[in-house]
């Protein structure tokens, strides 16, 4: 049998520590006592909306890759790396999380009781 666990996305203040402990621990000099990174956090977490914390670690590995870290010195990093990413990344949990939530809820069956057994991701059209 299949057991699912539902771990909701994490809050705007949540995701901005996400965004800056995934950044500091991929380029650790840069940490709390090592150095500046001037990055707009909250920015970012405002529109990392609707990515889980795992889509914002994927998104900084592609941006830091070994040779972006080794160029910091002479370019500093900005969000607009990230941003990039981030209108690239589709967000595929969408639809599954749905589903879920319909049938943990029971908002499928209640939905199709009220409305005849129509299908409740199918929009009408007049």
């Amino acid at each position: 049998f299949e057991k699912n666990l539902y771990f909701p996305n994490a809050h705007h203040a949540d995701k901005a520590m996400i965004w800056k402990d995934s950044v500091e621990k991929k380029i650790p000099r840069f940490g709390s006592s090592g150095g500046v990174l001037r990055l707009d956090y909250q920015s970012l977490a405002y529109m990392s909306d609707g990515f889980s914390a795992g889509a914002i670690n994927s998104i900084v590995d592609m941006v830091l890759t070994k040779k972006r870290m080794d160029s910091l010195d002479e370019e500093p990093l900005s969000e607009q790396e990230f941003v990039w990413f981030l209108e690239k990344k589709p967000l595929h949990d969408d639809e599954r999380m749905l589903s879920f939530t319909r049938s943990f809820t029971g908002l499928e069956s209640r939905w199709k009781e009220s409305n005849g057994g129509s299908d409740p991701k199918k929009k009408k059209t007049k």
